[in-house]
């Protein structure tokens, strides 16, 4: 799995990184993030978060957390498109995709 904290960030970093992992949040986030990404293809992680359920919403608690979770799953279970404008911040931002593979996010 890949870190959560680099190697410069604060030990309270560090020590986040190991709780929400050990919790199974991460992976929970993980799969979640991921089923947006199947459902709606080729958006930003903006477009991701506007479209998510209020259910996701509460338990992913805040926008940021897609673009986390998206990270890690980079390249494994998900990979980046060309960049667009996003329609919700008028931005440039890349778009996601979903990778067709098997097994666990990690």
């Amino acid at each position: 799995m890949k870190p959560l904290a680099a190697n410069y960030d604060p030990e309270s970093s560090h020590e986040a990184a190991e709780r929400i992992t050990a919790s199974g949040k991460r992976e929970r986030h993980c799969e979640l993030v991921y089923s947006l990404v199947c459902l709606w293809p080729g958006k930003t992680a903006v477009e991701l978060w506007e479209l998510a359920s209020p259910c996701f919403k509460e338990e992913l608690k805040e926008m940021q957390r897609v673009r986390q979770r998206l990270s890690d799953m980079s390249d494994i279970r998900v990979m980046q498109g060309p960049a667009r404008k996003c329609s919700i911040r008028g931005t440039k931002q890349v778009v996601w995709f979903a990778k067709q593979t098997q097994g666990q996010l990690f």
